[in-house]
């Protein structure tokens, strides 16, 4: 009976301290929002993503490819870049 009154008081006091550290710290936090765009391109001369394995089974999820994507600003590809992916 000792047992489990022990867990659910560490349970309830771990919740209860994370409870007033993340309130605590909220004031403090400055929230940003990130909108970019990933542009995958698969057919043409230059393209950024291409399949490198696929397996025996006819699975579409067995498949592996490898990217290298431009992140933009905006939606279209010639938009500034921001990164790659």
């Amino acid at each position: 009976m000792v047992k489990p009154l022990i867990l659910f008081t560490i349970f309830f006091s771990t919740i209860a301290a994370a409870t007033a550290s993340d309130s605590s710290e909220e004031s403090h936090q400055k929230l940003n929002h990130l909108h970019f765009y990933f542009h995958d391109i698969v057919n043409g001369p230059e393209p950024t993503a291409m399949r490198v394995v696929e397996a025996a089974m006819t699975n579409k999820l067995a498949m592996v490819f490898m990217m290298d994507d431009l992140l933009t600003e905006g939606p279209k590809p010639n938009s500034k870049m921001v990164g790659k992916a």
